[in-house]
């Protein structure tokens, strides 16, 4: 799933800084899809991602792949929404297991019924991630705010406490008051059906300015030592 996810990033952000009329969407698609298997230790053969769209040569393939790494100043780390959704509704969990312990409740039972609804909860959020991944909100938000967007989303009103109050807990009122924030921004812009089409542009671009600049910064630092 790697590799999907890896070809949709590098894809959106090539077309953030380059237009559809200077370059093939298909052959960006193809070179993205090549360049992810490469970077996330997958390897896929050339014949394979022929066997997608015929039409291209895989020297045009290959030259495609060279003008998307350098598009993308050769920064090809791609951080996935997916991993941190386990993680989080683990911690969930023993966020309620301990006010389980405080309030001294029957465990046994509990913990059994929790479990069958954190392994539901994580299947219906990684839907979410998948819906998010493929939309403008992988440019604009950090990884681990989509996966948690994911998760308030698809919270059972079965759970004692709501997400929100676990972001508070973990992260402490005013820091889980801009992530509550930041995941109804992103529910509203990428989730709701009237508003799928009308993602900010400029916003997406000013992301991607500031994103280049901490990556200039981070290699003047480097260079300094």
């Amino acid at each position: 799933w790697r590799v999907g996810y890896s070809a949709v990033a590098y894809f959106r952000r090539f077309f953030v800084s380059t237009s559809v009329l200077v370059q093939d969407p298909r052959l960006i698609m193809l070179a993205s899809i090549l360049l992810a298997g490469k970077c996330e230790d997958s390897f896929i053969f050339m014949k394979d991602v022929l066997g997608i769209y015929n039409k291209y040569s895989e020297e045009d393939i290959l030259s495609a792949e060279v003008v998307l790494i350098q598009s993308l100043h050769f920064d090809l780390k791609v951080y996935h929404s997916k991993n941190c959704l386990s993680a989080f509704i683990s911690d969930f969990k023993k966020y309620i297991k301990s006010i389980q312990s405080q309030e001294k409740a029957q465990t046994n039972e509990l913990d059994e019924k929790y479990s069958t609804l954190a392994v539901e909860w994580l299947q219906q959020a990684e839907k979410v991630s998948i819906n998010l991944q493929v939309t403008n909100a992988i440019l604009c938000h950090r990884p681990f705010i989509i996966s948690l967007c994911a998760i308030k989303v698809t919270e059972s009103t079965e759970w004692p406490r709501s997400v929100t109050t676990y972001l508070n807990y973990r992260f402490g009122e005013s820091v889980g008051a801009e992530i509550f924030h930041e995941i109804r921004k992103i529910h509203r812009n990428y989730l709701l059906p009237q508003n799928s089409s009308t993602e900010n542009l400029e916003s997406i671009t000013e992301c991607m300015k500031k994103l280049r600049m901490s990556q200039k910064w981070n290699r003047s630092k480097e260079s300094s030592f």
